[in-house]
């Protein structure tokens, strides 16, 4: 996708199979589809033939769309507030001692696989905060279970050929059982909440509670699945890219890493807490410096919905464009 970028420009069609996709490049047609025409560039979700990322987040907030994306948007969007997220920083914090402590019980000489370190800090924090104690037994069969489906998922998007699901191939039941196992853990964990009337404070809890502002309805279990398994792929699997990402790139430029060594003496050797955050600037920027050489999200999918036209190019209706944020992260132009 560079090479075509760099050698054909900010759009490009190319075909898989009998499969007409375009790819978009530059900020600017971006903004056209996803903002000016986004009655036209609809995510792909079809309830009977689910495709890529739906067929293991069903329809979340990052597959729905449409009314439902609306509504889910309402109801959670309060719950993601500062005020409600840092009630959950102890626990943040304490996952970042767990991982601290881990290290230095270690020698000089030892070998440490970041991404395995990032994925257990990442995994601990999403845990904690979205689950109660007294189901973290049954959290331990979520994480492989959803990176069997991931996976599994990103495959039928990168290969148009992939064979139905009605078909056993060892990749299908595999993809199944890993399916079966999430819904039946986070169904079960949702009928414990809704059965135990002690009040508590975790984000699946919130999630059972919120309503939407202007009807008043509540999440069916099956929205709140769907927004689970979302909210632990973002906050799991791809947070965890992020720091892994992160602390590659300050090995390889150290003048960066000092600066933020700097800055982090401030604190004088104590963890942060919630009133440190908003002081810790240049630490937000190497984040977002991180996030845009390697975002963990780097390509985004839509299906055209009727023909168009952009910058002068008519898209066929039924083709797909991906849109790479990969590509507009590194463009020349900026």
């Amino acid at each position: 996708m560079c090479h075509w970028q760099r050698n054909y420009g900010d759009i490009v069609g190319f075909k898989l199979a009998r499969q007409q996709i375009y790819l978009f490049s530059h900020p600017s047609l971006i903004e056209q589809a996803l903002i000016k025409q986004s009655d036209i560039f609809v995510k792909i979700y079809d309830a009977k033939k689910p495709k890529g990322l739906a067929l293991i987040l069903g329809q979340g907030l990052v597959t729905s769309q449409g009314d439902l994306w609306r509504r889910q948007r309402r109801i959670m969007q309060p719950i993601f507030q500062r005020s409600n997220l840092t009630n959950m920083f102890e626990q943040m914090v304490t996952a970042g001692q767990h991982t601290l402590s881990r290290g230095e019980i270690l020698g000089d000489d030892a070998e440490v696989n970041l991404a395995d370190e990032m994925m257990q800090l990442t995994l601990e924090v999403i845990t904690q905060t979205m689950f109660s104690t007294s189901v973290l037994g049954d959290i331990k069969k979520i994480a492989p279970a959803l990176d069997t489906g991931l996976r599994y998922a990103a495959k039928t998007v990168a290969n148009p050929l992939t064979l139905p699901l009605c078909i056993p191939t060892p990749a299908n039941q595999k993809f199944k059982h890993a399916s079966a196992l999430l819904d039946d853990v986070i169904y079960g964990i949702i009928a414990q909440l809704r059965q135990d009337p002690t009040q508590k404070n975790d984000l699946l809890a919130v999630l059972l509670k919120a309503n939407d502002a202007e009807s008043g309805e509540k999440m069916t279990d099956q929205q709140i699945r769907d927004e689970v398994i979302t909210i632990f792929s973002a906050g799991h699997e791809m947070t965890a890219n992020l720091l892994t990402w992160t602390l590659y790139l300050l090995t390889k430029h150290p003048t960066v890493l000092a600066k933020l060594q700097g800055g982090l003496a401030s604190l004088q050797g104590k963890m942060p807490d919630k009133s440190d955050l908003q002081a810790l600037i240049y630490t937000r920027a190497v984040l977002n410096k991180s996030m845009r050489f390697r975002p963990p999200v780097w390509l985004i999918m839509r299906k055209v919905n009727r023909e168009t036209e952009i910058d002068g190019y008519t898209l066929k209706a039924n083709s797909l464009v991906m849109f790479s944020i990969y590509n507009l992260h590194h463009h020349v132009d900026f």
